[in-house]
C-alpha cells in the first residue's frame, strides 16, 4: 500500500481541515502534556512521567474538540476522542525516535498495543487514501466503519517531534509499525533541563484490553 506522507505546509493544514482539527489543536494539546511531565518530581513513581504526558494530552484534546460536537470515548479502556460524524477517531500514544521524520524507516508505536487497538488497526485495513483527490474511500458496507489515528509523541530532551498518522498494521512485538498517512507536525521546542524528560521511560499507557466479568 503506497503512503501519503504530508510536509509541506499547505498539504498538512489542507489534510488536517478534511480530518477537522488543527495543527494548532494538537500542539497545544501535547503541550499541555509536555507541561504535566515536567510537573512530576523526583519523588512520582518512575513511569509518572510518560503517564501524566499521556493522559493530559487526551484531556487537551477532548477540551478542545467536545465544545465542537467531538465525543469522547474510553470503551475498552481504549482512550480516544470521535469525530461529530462518528468517522474518524484519535488516540494519543509514545512514539519511537522516528515520529516526526520523513522517510523510512516508519516510526512504531515505542510500546506493545493491547487488544483494542489491535480491532481498530484492522478495520483502518479496509480503507485507503486517493492520493490524486485527498479523500479516505471507505469499504464498501452498509454501515460506516471508523478510521482511528494517532497522535504519537516523542519527546526527547530538548524537543517534541509530532505527528498525526493512520496505521495499518501491528508487528510480531505488537507496535503499530506501518502507516498508510504520516501528517507530519512542527515539533514543540523545550528548554533542555530536566532528567525527567528521558529518551526513554517504562510504559505509561494503559493495556487497551476490554474485560468482561464472568
Amino acid at each position: 500500500m503506497a503512503q501519503a506522507l504530508h510536509v509541506q505546509k499547505h498539504e498538512i493544514q489542507t489534510r488536517l481541515h478534511t480530518l477537522g482539527v488543527t495543527e494548532e489543536q494538537l500542539r497545544d494539546a501535547a503541550s499541555q502534556g509536555v507541561a504535566a511531565r515536567r510537573r512530576c518530581t523526583a519523588f512520582h513513581p518512575p513511569s509518572s512521567p510518560g503517564f501524566y504526558q499521556w493522559s493530559e494530552i487526551h484531556v487537551a484534546l477532548r477540551q478542545t474538540l467536545v465544545p465542537l460536537n467531538w465525543r469522547h470515548s474510553d470503551v475498552g479502556g481504549f482512550s480516544t476522542v470521535v469525530s461529530p460524524d462518528g468517522s474518524i477517531a484519535i488516540s494519543v500514544a509514545t512514539g519511537s525516535d522516528r515520529t516526526g521524520k520523513p522517510g523510512l524507516p516508519d516510526p512504531t508505536t515505542k510500546y506493545p498495543r493491547g487488544a483494542m487497538t489491535h480491532a481498530a488497526v484492522e478495520i483502518n485495513q479496509q480503507t485507503t487514501f486517493d492520493l490524486h483527490t485527498g479523500e479516505t474511500i471507505l469499504p464498501d458496507t452498509p454501515s460506516r466503519k471508523l478510521v482511528t489515528w494517532w497522535l504519537l509523541v516523542a519527546t526527547r530532551h530538548d524537543e517534541v517531534r509530532l505527528e498525526l498518522s493512520c496505521p495499518t498494521s501491528i508487528g510480531d512485538d505488537g507496535r503499530i509499525d506501518s502507516w498508510s498517512e504520516r501528517i507530519l507536525l512542527d515539533p514543540l521546542g523545550i528548554e533542555p533541563t530536566l532528567p525527567m524528560l528521558p529518551d526513554d521511560e517504562p510504559d505509561p499507557t494503559p493495556i487497551d484490553v476490554h474485560v468482561e466479568r464472568l
